[in-house]
C-alpha cells in the first residue's frame, strides 16, 4: 500500500513538472515613458600642422549647437522638446610640434570667443581644468576633462526651461542666447608668437531630457 502511494505521488510530481515545463513566461512591455532621459556622446577630431596659437573653439554646454550628438535625431521623432541638466567634456591632445602646448577647458560665455580672449583670462576661470603636453616622449600625449551641472551654470534650476530646445534649434550654430554659457576649449605654445603642431580628439557629453512625446 505504501509502495503504490509513494508511486502516485511521483507521477502527480512528474505531471506538475511537465506542465509547469510547457509554460511559457510572458514578458511585459510598457509604454514609451513621457520623459527619457539619457546620455548623448559627440566626438570630434581635429589635425593641426604650424598652426598660430592660441587656438580658441566654443561649444554649446545648455544645447547641441548643431553638434547633433549620436541618436539626438532619433529621439526628436519620439519627442518634440528636449533640455540638458549637464555635460561633460573629455580633451585628448598628442602633441606633434616642437613646442609645449597648454591645454585648458573651462565654462564661459559661448560668445567670449568671438571678442580677443587671451589664455589667461581662460586660465584663471573658477573651476577650469588645464594640463600641458611637451615635447618629450611619453610626455606628449595628455587628457583634461572637465563637467558642469547646468542648474549650476545658470544659478538655479528655474532657469532650465528658458534653454529648451527643439530639433530645429538643436540642429542650428546660433545660440538660444548670445551670451550663454558654453564649453570653450584653448590650447597655446607658451610664447604665443610661436607654432603649434597637434591631433586632437574632443568628446563632448550631454545629458538629455526628452519630453513632449510626438503623437502623430
Amino acid at each position: 500500500m505504501t509502495k503504490h502511494k509513494n508511486a502516485q505521488q511521483k507521477r502527480r510530481k512528474r505531471d506538475r513538472k511537465g506542465r509547469n515545463s510547457q509554460q511559457v513566461a510572458i514578458p511585459r512591455f510598457s509604454l514609451l515613458p513621457l520623459t527619457f532621459r539619457v546620455r548623448l556622446r559627440k566626438r570630434i577630431y581635429d589635425t593641426g600642422t604650424n598652426v598660430s596659437s592660441p587656438v580658441f573653439t566654443g561649444y554649446g554646454a545648455l544645447e547641441p549647437l548643431a553638434q547633433n550628438p549620436n541618436y539626438m535625431t532619433e529621439f526628436f521623432t519620439m519627442y518634440k522638446r528636449a533640455r540638458i541638466h549637464a555635460t561633460n567634456v573629455t580633451v585628448r591632445l598628442h602633441n606633434t610640434g616642437s613646442e609645449p602646448i597648454e591645454l585648458v577647458v573651462a565654462y564661459l560665455p559661448i560668445n567670449f570667443t568671438t571678442g580677443t580672449p587671451t589664455m589667461a583670462e581662460i586660465v584663471e576661470k573658477t573651476g577650469s581644468a588645464r594640463n600641458t603636453a611637451s615635447v618629450s616622449g611619453g610626455m606628449d600625449k595628455i587628457i583634461v576633462r572637465n563637467s558642469a551641472s547646468i542648474p549650476r551654470l545658470l544659478g538655479g534650476k528655474q532657469y532650465l526651461a528658458d534653454y529648451d530646445f527643439d530639433a530645429t534649434q538643436a540642429a542650428s550654430s546660433t545660440p538660444i542666447s548670445a551670451d550663454e554659457p558654453g564649453t570653450v576649449i584653448a590650447y597655446s605654445a607658451f610664447n604665443s608668437s610661436s607654432m603649434i603642431s597637434y591631433r586632437i580628439e574632443i568628446l563632448l557629453e550631454y545629458d538629455f531630457e526628452f519630453y513632449d512625446q510626438d503623437q502623430t
